[in-house]
């Protein structure tokens, strides 16, 4: 039992400085130390390389089924479909960190013995992150203003990363505490949870408002007389979301346009149809120059062109082309495709255009049996825990088609652990505690 619990004790000690570390080190190297920004690419290799060890060591049967199959598939995928060098397929083993060894490390806690006393520990850091992002937050957004600087704790461009981890940890959270038969009391009482979201409208990411109203949404119990006294509440409710509303705008110093569909659309997509065909064409004959595409393409435009890109590069949708083309260009090379096709594998990245580029349809479907087979407990939790997954699962699909944090070892912490400790037989009573 000593062994054991010496064994536990520094493995959690591990995986919670690697949690640390990657969630503080941005801001810290950002403002304080930044005589360190040559060695931040070391430090977060060295730290990919300590969670796989630790992943080594707590490897569990859960998932490994999948987990081996998707290596497997990422190494013939790279070497032997698209030719690249092993060089650069442990390279881009990396980016999928998340979803190969985390969900491993977080069953040996969470299946054990020590569930309860991992789930308290967790909880409490997890709070403490919460709160850390409010000061970086505030601090950020005076030095820089409302822009991508406003990345919380994970430092100068980390806003999506920020914003999305304030609204899981917060309903993950707040949802533990939250009796669904007094919401308005139960607002109250957890006044905490809803300030700390407040300062996730100092920075411009926009897809806050989505997850924001989804909140609120989300604690409520659905029956008539709840429906009702929402209804009487609707003046209210629409009072605070005016007033939000306006720091928003007054913060990011945004045009009222923010409100019209058009906005969205060319935030999200190319708004003229002709340049993107005429786009499509010029990328199928490989008329495109370098210097022309040192511009960061709509999110939904970069979607709709991977198609064609990948065809332009020698692959095919099925299979992609391969890891390792988001990466390189400090330590190691960039590859030829992603020398060839600069605007393909830089700016805003949705995860959905991640995965495909690198691993085809193929790749995206293995990803996504894996999600799915960590929710295999689901009908076995209270409903209250099935909340928190849905939000989760909402919270994915923004990914997909937002940005690429998936690809980070550290939200792959938070989001994994909100997900299968949602879904753990063990943590029904746990929960009741809180």
């Amino acid at each position: 039992m000593t062994q054991y619990l010496d064994k536990y004790v520094l493995y959690r000690r591990t995986l919670f400085a690697i949690f640390w570390v990657w969630a503080t080190f941005g801001f810290l190297q950002d403002e304080f130390f930044p005589f360190l920004a040559g060695f931040r690419s070391v430090i977060y290799f060295l730290l990919d390389i300590i969670l796989v060890l630790l992943g080594c060591f707590c490897f569990q049967r859960n998932n490994s089924k999948w987990i081996i199959f998707f290596i497997t598939y990422i190494v013939i995928d790279t070497i032997f479909i698209n030719g690249l060098s092993i060089i650069n397929c442990v390279n881009g083993l990396r980016s999928f960190i998340p979803f190969i060894i985390i969900p491993s490390i977080l069953y040996y806690f969470l299946k054990g013995r020590n569930a309860e006393d991992f789930i308290n520990k967790m909880d409490k850091h997890l709070y403490i992150l919460l709160l850390l992002q409010a000061p970086c937050l505030i601090f950020q957004f005076l030095k820089y203003g409302a822009n991508d600087h406003g990345g919380g704790t994970f430092g100068n461009w980390g806003s999506g990363l920020a914003t999305m981890t304030i609204y899981l940890v917060s309903f993950y959270l707040i949802s533990k505490r939250w009796d669904r038969n007094n919401y308005f009391k139960s607002l109250l009482e957890n006044k905490q949870y809803i300030l700390l979201l407040i300062p996730s409208f100092l920075n411009e990411t926009k897809v806050g408002f989505i997850l924001f109203g989804l909140y609120f949404l989300l604690l409520i119990k659905f029956d008539r007389q709840v429906l009702f006294k929402l209804l009487l509440a609707i003046p209210l409710l629409s009072i605070g979301f005016f007033i939000l509303y306006k720091v928003y705008m007054t913060s990011t110093e945004s045009s009222m346009e923010i409100t019209s569909i058009g906005f969205y659309q060319e935030y999200l997509y190319q708004e003229d149809t002709e340049d993107l065909m005429m786009m499509a064409e010029m990328l199928a004959d490989g008329d495109f120059e370098d210097d022309e595409w040192s511009i960061d393409l709509a999110r939904f435009t970069k979607i709709s062109l991977m198609s064609t890109a990948i065809e332009y590069s020698g692959g095919n949708i099925l299979t992609g082309l391969g890891v390792s083309h988001f990466k390189g260009g400090t330590t190691l090379a960039q590859t030829e495709v992603a020398k060839n096709l600069p605007w393909a594998f830089t700016g805003t990245i949705p995860y959905l255009y991640f995965v495909v580029m690198q691993l085809g349809l193929l790749g995206l479907a293995i990803l996504v049996a894996i999600l799915v087979s960590l929710f295999k407990n689901f009908r076995e939790v209270k409903v209250r825990d099935c909340y928190i997954q849905f939000y989760a699962i909402v919270a994915f699909c923004v990914i997909c088609c937002y940005n690429d944090i998936l690809a980070v070892p550290v939200f792959g912490i938070i989001f994994f652990y909100i997900i299968i400790s949602s879904s753990n037989k063990l943590t029904k009573e746990i929960a009741d505690k809180c």
